[in-house]
């Protein structure tokens, strides 16, 4: 890709987000400038919790690499909000979920 398609792809991503911005304005929604999330991936509350849990799992292990086990991990040790009660009803034991996410993540190759 030269950089006239970035500048392209810049300019269509701009004009998307503008035309969305002014269809949510218009249904009545509010949105809330100057309140954008902070943290990894422009995240907000629980996520950014779950994503520093995982970076701090990760540190406990050799080699030191964040894996998806340990944010599956860091999730299975909420015990509230909305992925706590998704696993809940899906009767999945969050203990063994834990202890499963902690085995993958020591296991080398996964």
């Amino acid at each position: 890709m030269d950089f006239r398609n970035k500048i392209r792809d810049i300019r269509f991503m701009k004009a998307l987000l503008t035309a969305a911005e002014a269809e949510t304005r218009e249904l009545g929604e509010d949105l809330q400038r100057g309140r954008t999330p902070k943290g990894p991936f422009q995240t907000s509350g629980s996520a950014q919790l779950v994503f520093q849990r995982a970076l701090a799992l990760s540190k406990l292990d050799r080699p030191r690499m964040l894996r998806s086990a340990h944010v599956v991990h860091a999730v299975a040790e909420l015990e509230q909000g909305t992925s706590s009660r998704v696993l809940g009803r899906l009767g999945i034991d969050r203990t063994r979920l834990q202890a499963a996410a902690r085995e993958a993540a020591r296991t080398p190759g996964r």
